[in-house]
């Protein structure tokens, strides 16, 4: 197995340090920033890179062809490439977490339940990209990322496995989010 990310074997340095409670405030204070600069040095290397590629869209330099390009190489190619090197090497037993599933799974079903009112608030048709949106997106794209900077290999294994559960959910409630309240019958068959 390759070496941990400097991220992840922080994290798992910190896990394994005894927590003392500090006998000054400014401990406390190291502390939390010690945090704070952990997870700056997850995230801020994916969100600079977003920002970079906003840039140079607005720039002109990325263009429609060029991001539609790129949109789908990352989609049909580089995507499902870096999900079987994910899990390729993991242990099967390793790779199915079922307490994070679980707990995944009921979360997601609880924050659609609390989302309701919101996408119920939006105009029917604003509806689909409010109830659909926040969901697909950024599971993929920025949580296999932020896995992969927090935890290396094992932490995107995790994630696409997370993903593999998560999805068939998110479209199952998000259908729902978008015809609960529709007036009129619904049936599969119906156009």
């Amino acid at each position: 197995m390759p070496p941990l990310p400097l991220a992840a074997q922080a994290v798992q340095s910190a896990a394994r340090a005894p927590d003392p409670l500090p006998p000054h405030r400014e401990c406390l204070v190291s502390e939390v920033a010690q945090k704070i600069l952990l997870v700056l040095t997850i995230s801020v290397p994916i969100f600079a890179l977003i920002g970079f590629g906003v840039l140079l869209r607005r720039s002109g330099l990325l263009t429609d062809g060029a991001h539609a390009f790129l949109s789908r190489f990352v989609y049909l190619f580089s995507l499902p490439t870096l999900i079987f090197l994910g899990v390729a090497g993991m242990d099967f037993h390793e790779l199915f977490n079922w307490p994070i599933v679980a707990s995944t799974l009921l979360a997601t079903a609880v924050a659609v339940g609390l989302y309701w009112p919101v996408v119920r608030a939006v105009r029917p048709t604003l509806r689909g990209p409010v109830a659909v949106g926040p969901w697909f997106a950024n599971l993929t794209y920025l949580g296999f990322p932020l896995a992969q900077s927090a935890f290396g290999e094992t932490g995107l294994g995790h994630a696409v496995t997370i993903n593999a559960f998560t999805m068939p959910l998110f479209t199952v409630l998000g259908v729902s989010l978008l015809t609960m309240g529709q007036p009129g019958p619904r049936s599969l068959g119906r156009h």
